[in-house]
């Protein structure tokens, strides 16, 4: 009866056999693998990514009427070592827009700009090695209106009630007295 089961007095190790060439085998797939993921993530690839945009220096005496995007859609162009970096810190500049130095085309009411003639402009702004190629929309509206500029006095809304034996020690100021508001004439 002692005898039927005699292998469970072995050592663990002898019970558990290691095969030579199933770990040749994967160590030399995981050095593969690294090697093909090298090569693959030196190579240059497109991929559209968004990108956050600001308007700076719009004309003094107009003002926008019409929701100018805040976020655009580019396409970019960079090795793949750096689309992997963007992927785990995104793309988080602004890029600037500077409203002054470009020509928009139309009338005094309704301008635009297509987009492809400040591609360049606007990747010349962004770090690493990545160009900018494109930008969509292919085309940025600005409805221009007079603009108008009014001090509005600053009026708190405050209602106080004190429990019985508190008052208040002095009168209460605020800062600013007065804001300066700018926008559509016509509105």
């Amino acid at each position: 009866m002692k005898n039927l089961l005699p292998e469970q007095n072995k050592p663990l190790k002898d019970h558990i056999k290691v095969n030579r060439k199933g770990i040749t085998f994967l160590l030399c797939l995981s050095i593969a693998v690294l090697f093909w993921l090298l090569n693959a993530l030196s190579k240059y690839y497109n991929t559209t990514v968004p990108i956050s945009i600001k308007y700076i220096n719009m004309p003094a005496s107009k003002a926008v009427s019409n929701d100018l995007p805040n976020l655009i859609n580019g396409l970019i162009r960079a090795r793949g070592y750096r689309l992997l970096s963007y992927k785990f810190t995104p793309f988080n500049d602004t890029l600037e827009l500077d409203i002054a130095s470009l020509v928009l085309t139309g009338n005094d009411s309704m301008n635009y700009i297509v987009t492809s003639q400040i591609t360049e402009k606007l990747s010349q702004q962004i770090k690493g090695n990545i160009k900018l190629l494109e930008i969509n929309p292919d085309t940025l509206f600005f409805y221009f209106s007079n603009s108008a500029s009014k001090m509005i006095p600053v009026k708190p809304n405050i209602s106080l009630k004190f429990e019985g034996q508190y008052r208040l020690a002095k009168a209460i100021t605020y800062t600013p007295e007065s804001i300066l508001v700018t926008g559509n004439a016509n509105v």
